[in-house]
C-alpha cells in the first residue's frame, strides 16, 4: 500500500482536536472568503503553506507582500490548537515524504527521457540517407538468393564492389589481370600519364553519385575514394573495351589486338560466354554513366568537357546502347528494335538495359480488374488439362515480345521461347531486379509464374514443344518442366495487377464449360487421326445399314 493511501486512512480515522480557538476559526473563514474573491482583486495574492512540527502547529501561514488589513489582526492574535492528534502528524509526514519521492522520480524520468530522445536523434541523424540519385544496384534478397545461390554469383569476372573481396579468387584472378590490359589499350600510358590522371580525376568527381547508386551502404563505406575510383576505372574500361568489340563503324577500334591479348592472358576462348552471362547478374554491375563518361573522355582525347550537357553524351550514349544490344543478341529472348538506343538516358546498368530492351505488354485497366479477384486466385490449369478442356496451343508469330501471350476462341497463342542452360541465371536475375526495383510491373515474374502453371510434368513440356512454343536446349524434358517452378520460389507479385490477369480469367471461364470438354473428348477419341476418322465413319455406316436392314425386315410383318 502506498504512503498516500496510508495517510488517507490515518486522516480518516483521526479524531478532530478537542478545541480550536475562536480566533483561528475566524481567520480561516476570512482566508476562505479572500480566496473566493482572489480573481476579482489582483493586488492581493495569498500563498498558504502547511507547517507542522513537534512543539506547535500553525494552521495557516500567509506569505504575501501585501496582506489585507482586516485579516492581519486576526492572524496575529490567533493561537495554535492546544493539541494535534499524533495520527495527523504521522499522516502529514507520510504525505510530505511521498511528495518528495514523487518529485525526485519525476525529475529522474525527465532526465531519462531527454537522454533517450537524444540517443534516438543521433541515430536518425547518422543513418539518414538522402540521395539525389536513386539506388539502382541492389543486393539480391536473402530469401531469393537462398533458393539458388550459384545463379547470382559470377563465374568468370567480378564487376563492382559487391564481389570486390573475391576478385583474386581462383576463377576470377585471370580476368582481373586482363582488366589492366584493357586499361592500357584504351588509355595511353605516356610519360606524363596525363590521360590516366584525367580519367581517375573524373572517377573521383563521380564518387558521391556512384556510392548513391548502390544499396549496400556498409560495403561502400569500407571503400576509400581512391579504391572506388580505381575499381570504376578498371571495370569501366573492361566493359567499354568489350562493348567496342561489337561496334559498327566506331571511331575507336582495337578489336584484333585486344582479342590476341585476351587469348594470351586467359587462354580459353569459351570463357567469353561466361563473361557475357556474368555481366547480367544483379549484384555484378557498375553504373552505366561510369562507362559513358569514360567513353566520352577517350573519344575527346582526354580533354575536359561538360559531361552534364546531354549534347555531349547523346551520340556516345546511343552507340554504347547499340553495342550492348549486339553483345547480348545471342542470348536475348527477343531482339529489341533499333529505336531503343534513344533511351540511353533511362539506363542504370547493363542488366537494366537488357530488361528495358524487352518490349513490355499493356497492363490491364482498372475496370477490367474490378470484380474478378476470385476468378484468378489459382491462376490456370496445366497445359494437358487445358488441352483436355478443348484449349488449342499455337505458336504466335510476329509477336513483339515473348511476353505477349493471347487467348482467342479457345486457342492460346504463345510466342516461341528457347530454354538454354544460361536461361536459369538470366531469368533469376531479371526477376530479382524486378523484386528490388520500385514501380516495376514485374512482367518477367508474371510470365515465369504463368509458365509454371502450364508446365507441371514432362508431358506438359512435350505438348508445348510439339506446338513449336518451347524449344528445350537443356539436358532433359524434366529439367525444362521444373525450370519455371524453381524461378518463382520466394517471389512475390500482385496477381490483381498482372498483365495476364484478363487472359487467365478468360481461360478459366472457357475451361469451366462442359460443352468444351465434351467436344474435346469427341475430337480426341474419334478424330485424332485420319485412320480413326475412317474407322469412325465406317462404324456409323455399318450401324446405319444394320438399322435399315432391321427396319425392312420387321416392316412387312406389321403391315400384313
Amino acid at each position: 500500500m502506498s504512503s498516500v493511501s496510508r495517510a488517507s486512512e490515518i486522516i480518516a480515522g483521526a479524531s478532530a482536536p478537542s478545541h480550536i480557538p475562536q480566533e483561528n476559526t475566524n481567520a480561516s473563514e476570512l482566508l476562505r472568503s479572500d480566496f473566493i474573491n482572489e480573481e476579482q482583486d489582483e493586488e492581493h495574492q495569498i500563498f498558504i503553506t502547511d507547517f507542522i512540527n513537534e512543539e506547535q502547529a500553525e494552521v495557516y501561514i500567509i506569505e504575501s507582500s501585501s496582506v489585507p488589513e482586516h485579516i492581519s489582526p486576526v492572524i496575529e492574535s490567533a493561537s495554535a490548537p492546544e493539541h494535534i492528534p499524533p495520527e495527523i502528524e504521522n499522516a502529514s509526514e507520510l504525505l510530505r515524504g511521498d511528495f518528495i519521492y514523487k518529485k525526485q522520480d519525476e525529475e529522474h524520468k525527465i532526465d531519462i527521457s531527454e537522454h533517450f530522445l537524444k540517443s534516438v536523434h543521433d541515430q536518425v541523424s547518422s543513418h539518414r540517407k538522402v540521395h539525389t540519385i536513386p539506388c539502382t544496384i541492389y543486393r539480391v534478397p536473402p530469401e531469393i538468393r537462398s533458393t539458388h545461390p550459384e545463379a547470382y554469383t559470377p563465374k568468370a569476372v567480378c564487376i563492382g564492389p559487391f564481389f570486390y573481396s573475391e576478385r583474386n579468387g581462383i576463377n576470377l584472378r585471370q580476368m582481373q589481370d586482363y582488366k589492366w590490359t584493357c586499361v592500357s589499350k584504351l588509355i595511353p600510358n605516356d610519360n606524363s600519364s596525363r590521360s590516366l590522371q584525367v580519367c581517375l580525376a573524373e572517377m573521383k568527381k563521380l564518387d558521391k553519385r556512384i556510392r548513391a547508386s548502390y544499396s549496400d551502404e556498409i560495403n561502400m563505406k569500407n571503400l576509400s575514394s581512391d579504391e572506388l575510383a580505381e575499381m570504376m576505372l578498371l571495370d569501366g574500361c573492361f566493359i567499354l573495351h568489350l562493348l567496342l568489340k561489337h561496334s559498327e563503324g566506331a571511331e575507336i577500334s582495337t578489336t584484333e589486338v585486344i582479342d590476341e591479348d585476351g587469348m594470351q592472358v586467359i587462354g580459353r576462348c569459351w570463357i567469353w560466354n561466361l563473361v557475357t552471362y556474368d555481366l547480367l547478374l544483379l549484384e555484378n554491375q557498375i553504373p552505366f554513366f561510369v562507362i559513358l563518361h569514360l567513353f566520352v573522355l577517350i573519344k575527346n582525347n582526354y580533354r575536359p568537357c561538360n559531361l552534364d550537357d546531354p549534347q555531349n553524351l547523346d551520340k556516345p550514349g546511343k552507340d554504347l546502347v547499340a553495342c550492348s544490344l549486339r553483345l547480348f543478341s545471342s542470348i536475348h529472348p527477343h531482339r529489341a528494335d533499333a529505336s531503343f538506343s534513344d533511351r540511353y538516358r533511362q539506363v542504370h546498368h547493363l542488366l537494366h538495359l537488357f530488361d528495358l530492351s524487352i518490349p513490355q505488354c499493356a497492363q490491364p485497366t482498372k475496370s477490367s480488374r474490378d470484380g474478378t479477384l476470385e476468378e484468378i486466385h489459382h491462376w490456370i490449369p496445366s497445359a494437358k488439362e487445358l488441352q483436355d478442356a478443348g484449349v488449342e496451343f499455337k505458336k504466335r508469330k510476329n509477336a513483339s515480345s515473348f511476353l505477349d501471350i493471347k487467348f482467342r476462341k479457345g486457342a492460346m497463342e504463345i510466342p516461341p521461347l528457347e530454354v538454354h542452360d544460361y536461361s536459369n541465371s538470366l531469368f533469376r536475375n531479371l526477376i530479382a531486379f524486378e523484386q528490388c526495383y520500385p514501380d516495376t510491373p514485374c512482367q518477367i515474374t508474371v510470365y515465369a509464374a504463368f509458365m509454371d502453371c502450364l508446365l507441371n510434368t514432362p508431358e506438359d513440356t512435350r505438348l508445348l514443344h510439339l506446338s513449336g512454343i518451347l524449344t528445350n536446349r537443356m539436358t532433359t524434358d524434366q529439367d525444362a518442366a521444373h525450370f519455371f517452378s524453381r524461378l518463382c520460389n520466394q517471389v512475390h507479385y500482385a496477381t490483381d495487377n498482372s498483365y495476364l490477369r484478363d487472359l487467365c480469367v478468360e481461360v478459366n471461364k472457357y475451361q469451366g464449360l462442359r460443352r468444351h470438354k465434351w467436344r474435346a473428348a469427341l475430337v480426341r477419341d474419334y478424330f485424332s487421326s485420319p485412320w480413326v476418322i475412317i474407322s469412325f465413319l465406317a462404324a456409323i455406316f455399318l450401324l446405319l445399314l444394320t438399322a435399315g436392314q432391321t427396319f425392312y425386315t420387321i416392316y412387312p410383318f406389321y403391315h400384313k
